[in-house]
């Protein structure tokens, strides 16, 4: 089981030849560091009802298309197609359509010809807010550090 984990950081972890080929229509995030993990509620997955009553197989392809769709451009949307999804999951339109119905049920349309999953995108406008907040914290330096100390900042040149 160990030797069939592959390492962090090469090229087949990263991602897959269906993402590069994507990544090629640029239709997913080419920055890897731009929000690489979205956060999961261990307690919420295991006792929901619906995860509960999906199959082995239901469940795997919910979480895949979960995380396929965070990669994605628009982040937390997939295309609304039933026969990439089935790519995507590397399944045949005919085992996609026996097992779709509890996974849509987990998505709704955005208009656009995408659908997402309500709480993941909730989780990418939290994500967006807090990014925001953090570099509109590093750009504006403080005024009241300048103030207090009454002098500009020392130089960071060496001195010749």
């Amino acid at each position: 089981l160990l030797r069939s984990v592959s390492v962090l950081g090469s090229e087949a972890a990263q991602c897959s030849p269906g993402q590069r080929a994507r990544q090629k229509e640029g239709r997913v995030s080419k920055r890897p560091g731009k929000h690489p993990c979205f956060l999961f509620n261990v307690r919420d997955w295991l006792c929901s009802p619906s995860i509960g009553r999906m199959t082995d197989k239901q469940v795997r392809a919910y979480l895949t298309l979960l995380c396929y769709s965070w990669i994605e451009t628009p982040r937390a949307t997939l295309p609304n197609d039933q026969a990439q999804l089935a790519q995507l999951l590397h399944l045949s339109t005919e085992e996609w359509d026996q097992i779709k119905g509890p996974i849509l049920s987990k998505f709704k349309t955005n208009g656009n010809g995408r659908i997402f999953n309500e709480r993941l995108m909730e989780e990418s406008d939290y994500c967006d807010k807090k990014s925001r907040a953090g570099k509109a914290r590093w750009k504006q330096p403080s005024e009241q550090s300048r103030s207090k100390s009454g002098s500009k900042q020392p130089s960071r040149r060496k001195a010749e």
